[in-house]
């Protein structure tokens, strides 16, 4: 299976390739992303690119150019009114070391293929608001113990399913920016995002929705 992910970062055009896991850059070419026809004409060896059938598309591009911390600082803890017992902490936990392992061996490729087969969510037990707080704090406290390669993009894809098995539709996202290239993942429910800064779509171009 092939995945292919294109984005507009100011004047420069990015590509994610999820199998291989890697990101193309294309200073300049940003300009021609809405015109096919041009854009093939200038560079041709994205034919193969967009013209697989597992091709995602563009998705928006940043509005404007701001501030971004480049370090990555995971969610704190906080006092929540309930607890998940300690199998259920076990249980994650084990899903975080399993993510964390399978991610790094396998990459983006993976995260596609498991995504579709939980394509939809549980049914939910409790108040959205609670859940995704009970669920944030749950995920940081044992995110520390994880053993393997620890970054966004691992804490927000364990953090998107632990919602989604709790009946909440989460979305995971992923936004790039260039000069120089940075990649950053986090969370979204209903365009809100719960475990970041808020104004990370202006700051970065997403190429991916999960």
């Amino acid at each position: 299976m092939t995945r292919y992910g294109f984005t507009r970062y100011k004047t420069d055009l990015v590509i994610l390739d999820a199998v291989k896991d890697e990101f193309y850059l294309l200073p300049g070419a940003g300009q021609f992303l809405e015109d096919r026809a041009e854009l093939l004409k200038r560079y041709p060896q994205l034919c193969e690119y967009l013209d697989s059938e597992h091709y995602i598309g563009s998705t928006a591009e940043n509005k404007n150019l701001s501030f971004l911390e480049e370090r990555w600082l995971m969610p704190e803890p906080v006092n929540v009114s309930t607890l998940p017992s300690f199998f259920q902490r076990m249980m994650l936990l084990a899903k975080i070391l399993y993510y964390s392992k399978s991610i790094e061996k396998k990459g983006m490729g993976w995260i596609y293929n498991k995504n579709k087969r939980d394509a939809k969510p549980a049914a939910m037990s409790a108040n959205q608001e609670v859940i995704i707080q009970e669920t944030v704090s749950t995920v940081s406290s044992l995110f520390c113990i994880n053993m393997f390669k620890s970054d966004c993009l691992t804490y927000s894809f364990t953090l998107k399913n632990a919602l989604y098995s709790r009946g909440v539709d989460a979305r995971l996202v992923i936004g790039v920016r260039t000069q120089p290239f940075y990649s950053h993942a986090w969370v979204e429910i209903e365009g809100n995002i719960i475990n970041d800064d808020p104004d990370l779509r202006d700051k970065l171009s997403v190429i991916a929705e999960i």
